[in-house]
């Protein structure tokens, strides 16, 4: 935090958020400090691209490992600008690298959950998603892990429903440049009958430039939505305020000393 001051995501103190301003707020943050943001996703992203050149298929395995660190780079940077901080690539990366173990062991317990729900009549699936909207922000975040599937519960609580709505239009904001990008391939393929080849490294390099761009607001509004919960449900923002006029209050004078006796 920068001067005490804890800021939220649309400006002003930190404070709850509708499902409007998250969704504008994580635009408004990602805006703000895109050239950073950006870099920290094509930093991520470098082996992979590298080794595109070489083999698209074996830069495709490596790419969708290193976009777990991406989320996490981006979480974490997301997390600074939310509370009036400068998001930074080098500590971003740190940051990710330090809790990707983690992260990876959480996002495979919640995939393998999430899909057995999927397979059971759909429903169960869609409840899993939304309770498990903030796993990834409390791995990273509160260096939280064996709880994590809990609090993420814990947040979700009473907000199943704006919690949906707003995952899901981000889902579909971050999937469109994606899918514009793939359609032409998809089709011509389609056309002609036969399977998709393997990409030229050229279009794997854009595809991976293309996913960067959205993965930060992706996470960015995960981010958003986690301090959300926090605010409403735990009073965060009043913490924070509180932590940021202690750190301002001015040192108390030192004591007198003891005057000798006479």
């Amino acid at each position: 935090m920068e001067g005490g001051q804890v800021q939220g995501a649309v400006g002003g103190p930190l404070r709850p958020l509708s499902a409007g301003e998250i969704l504008d707020g994580s635009f408004a943050i990602y805006r703000r400090n895109f050239p950073v943001v950006y870099c920290t996703q094509l930093a991520t992203f470098i082996p992979s691209m590298a080794l595109g050149f070489v083999s698209p298929l074996l830069g495709t395995f490596l790419y969708l490992l290193l976009i777990h660190l991406a989320r996490l780079a981006a979480i974490w940077q997301f997390s600074e600008a939310v509370l009036g901080g400068k998001p930074n690539l080098s500590r971003g990366l740190k940051s990710g690298l330090r809790r990707l173990i983690p992260a990876l062991a959480a996002e495979f317990v919640t995939g393998f959950l999430i899909a057995l729900g999927w397979l059971a009549f759909l429903v169960p699936g869609v409840i899993l998603w939304i309770v498990f909207f903030a796993v990834l922000p409390v791995v990273i975040l509160e260096k939280n892990l064996s709880t994590c599937l809990q609090r993420s519960f814990g947040l979700a609580k009473g907000s199943w429903k704006k919690i949906f709505l707003v995952q899901l239009v981000a889902f579909l904001i971050s999937i469109l440049p994606g899918a514009a990008f793939q359609a032409p391939r998809v089709l011509n393929a389609l056309l002609e009958n036969r399977g998709l080849e393997d990409p030229s490294p050229l279009v794997f390099l854009l595809q991976i430039l293309v996913e960067s761009l959205v993965i930060p607001f992706s996470m960015g509004v995960t981010t958003l939505l986690y301090y959300d919960q926090r605010v409403r449900k735990e009073g965060l923002d009043v913490q924070l305020a509180a932590s940021a006029l202690e750190d301002l209050r001015p040192p108390a004078a030192p004591a007198a000393p003891p005057q000798p006796a006479i």
